[in-house]
């Protein structure tokens, strides 16, 4: 890069915004073509921060259980400080529930198409569940990898056993 070509930051942030991955790319500070990053510490740290200082607080959504069937309203009162996110489950928000306050998964929440924070966390709940997909694809692949250097156990010649 010579000192006349702009910072990269720049560039992203010049970049038009138009598909859900090339917002995604933007939290990111990436360009159009750039891969989007696998789910880890870092870049759960930097979309917190990135939907911290844009989601309107409170709002409206429902909490849906994985355990319980039927979905609940809540309030999001905002980004969770003390657990910020979790492996698995992603960035981490404070609903109340009626008088109850608890720490649910942003992934685990459905807002309605016509909200101000709609797209923002459906655009954080697609690239978590891309991210944590790809990773699981890449476990699956490495294990699969040592699987085969190991062997099954069934390293025994077409022909037969052989004597020593």
């Amino acid at each position: 890069m010579s000192d006349t070509d702009p910072p990269r930051a720049s560039l992203a942030q010049a970049f038009p915004r138009d598909t859900q991955d090339d917002r995604i790319r933007a939290v990111f500070g990436l360009c159009g073509g750039d891969v989007l990053p696998l789910s880890n510490d870092e870049c759960q740290q930097t979309y917190f921060h990135y939907l911290k200082a844009r989601l309107a607080f409170p709002f409206a959504a429902r909490y849906c259980d994985p355990v319980e069937s039927p979905q609940r309203p809540v309030t999001v009162m905002g980004m969770c400080d003390e657990i910020p996110f979790q492996e698995d489950f992603g960035l981490v928000c404070n609903v109340l529930e009626g008088e109850s306050l608890d720490a649910v998964s942003l992934c685990e929440l459905q807002l309605d198409d016509d909200q101000p924070n709609y797209q923002l966390v459906e655009d954080y709940i697609a690239w978590f569940a891309r991210a944590q997909a790809a990773a699981e694809d890449d476990f699956d692949d490495e294990w699969d990898e040592d699987f085969e250097e190991e062997g099954d156990g069934d390293d025994v010649p077409e022909d037969g056993p052989q004597s020593p």
